[in-house]
């Protein structure tokens, strides 16, 4: 909820401003009300999310926001373990942080269309896995949620619309829970 800024000059220096919500302790003693940082509200159904996010701390803030809205989040923290998680259950929503070691959010995109299209998709670190991914998405579309740290380009360069539903950019706040709603046409 609150606000970073820098101005920045070569050769001159740096001026970091920082606005926090703050709530005046009153002098009566009693502690202020605690901050909640504003969420969107949800649709009425409660959806399966995964959030494919490789930053712990991000991860639990992302995760907090969803439950918080009352979506049911699965997590994982790469690619690979996103497609094994797939392999295994359905889900309405996947969040992909696109700057991920390993398998990074467009190369598991890539995947996952791919499967959805029914073309053979081997990867070999996926095992037995390949084959439920084969049959589970197939004919299916999932709702990718494409997530950077950068605005998304005008160009397109960063995110292929042909592989993605939306964008948001970290940091995380009601801007999930709108993407969410986006899924099932709430906004």
């Amino acid at each position: 909820g609150g606000e970073i800024t820098v101005d920045s000059e070569a050769g001159q220096g740096s001026t970091f401003t920082i606005s926090l919500p703050m709530t005046k302790v009153s002098s009566s003693g009693e502690p202020p009300p605690r901050y909640e940082p504003e969420v969107a509200p949800g649709p009425v159904k409660s959806l399966e999310i995964l959030l494919v996010e490789n930053d712990g701390s991000q991860q639990e803030i992302a995760e907090a926001l969803l439950a918080k809205a009352g979506h049911r989040v699965n997590k994982a923290a790469s690619g690979l373990e996103a497609l094994h998680c797939m392999a295994k259950f359905q889900y309405d929503v996947v969040f992909l942080v696109l700057d991920m070691p390993v398998l990074g959010g467009r190369a598991t995109a890539l995947d996952i269309r791919a499967f959805e299209r029914g073309e053979d998709v081997d990867r070999l670190e996926l095992g037995y896995d390949n084959d439920w991914l084969s049959a589970r998405l197939s004919g299916q579309h999932t709702f990718l949620v494409a997530v950077s740290a950068k605005p998304r380009q005008k160009d397109g360069a960063e995110v292929d619309n042909s592989l993605f539903d939306h964008h948001i950019c970290k940091p995380y706040g009601k801007n999930l829970v709108e993407a969410v709603n986006r899924s099932v046409g709430l906004s």
